[in-house]
């Protein structure tokens, strides 16, 4: 994680409403704008997930909290954000082998692997469900990338580790 994008996954990670909502958004969308994380040739699937966790996760929990839709504080700027992102990921992706990590020649990003092929999916669950439309593709994410909070056991303590 980067260290701009913790607060909002910390919270709504174990079901907390976030503190000052408004101010998470307003700084995860200045980091997704930021060219040193999301210029060209520089989006990886961690800059990318670290958004949409923290604009999604928070979003998620509070509309199920709430009972209604997420539209309000920015959303059409969330929207956008999020309609933008696939076209960029799905051609890292290579048929039979997966999806690179991100750009690059050196580091996680240029071959398909396991990180890469297991964080994309998760990815693009999240931006789908930003826009209403996760049910369409046919799998939801589990573990640390499962969009509900986690359990809580007895004491407070999470149950069931990482999912």
């Amino acid at each position: 994680m980067t260290a701009s994008t913790i607060p909002g996954w910390s919270f709504a990670q174990f079901g907390l409403p976030v503190p000052y909502p408004e101010r998470v958004v307003d700084t995860v969308l200045d980091h997704a704008r930021g060219a040193r994380h999301f210029g060209p040739g520089r989006e990886n699937a961690c800059n990318v997930l670290d958004v949409v966790l923290d604009v999604a996760r928070p979003l998620w929990l509070r509309t199920r909290q709430l009972g209604h839709a997420a539209d309000g504080y920015r959303s059409g700027e969330i929207r956008d954000w999020a309609e933008r992102q696939p076209a960029e990921a799905l051609s890292r992706r290579q048929a039979g082998r997966g999806f690179r990590f991100g750009p690059g020649s050196a580091g996680p990003g240029p071959e398909p692997g396991l990180q890469g092929t297991g964080m994309w999916p998760a990815i693009f669950w999240h931006l789908a469900d930003l826009l209403g439309r996760s049910e369409e593709l046919g799998y939801r994410p589990r573990g640390s990338h499962r969009p509900e909070a986690a359990r809580q056991g007895i004491g407070g303590r999470v149950e069931g580790g990482r999912g």
